[in-house]
């Protein structure tokens, strides 16, 4: 399994890559009341990233979207109702009715 730290470093390194500012606090907290608690993993990248896309791929978060679709929040409920993920789980990308 790849660490976060390993993520990260991967990401960073990326020519194509495209960061959010981090999620604050209160945005992650505020998400975990209507979906749950999150790994700390996927916590520490909300903070740091709140969202990225790269080589065609979305991963949703929190804080300022640049693009529809990477709103983690209303994608994990999307899932929930219409694709009946399970509430233990939290979608993070979708791609061609993938759920990642």
């Amino acid at each position: 399994m790849v660490s976060y730290d390993e993520m990260k470093a991967t990401l960073l390194a990326r020519d194509d890559v495209q960061l959010g500012v981090g999620a604050s606090d209160e945005d992650i907290r505020s998400a975990q009341d209507q979906l749950g608690e999150f790994p700390p993993d996927f916590t520490q990248y909300l903070r740091d990233f709140g969202h990225a896309t790269f080589g065609g791929a979305e991963i949703s978060g929190l804080g300022p979207m640049p693009a529809p679709g990477l709103d983690l929040v209303e994608m994990v409920l999307l899932e929930r109702t219409t694709y009946t993920l399970p509430e233990r789980l939290v979608a993070v990308g979708c791609e061609t009715g993938v759920t990642l």
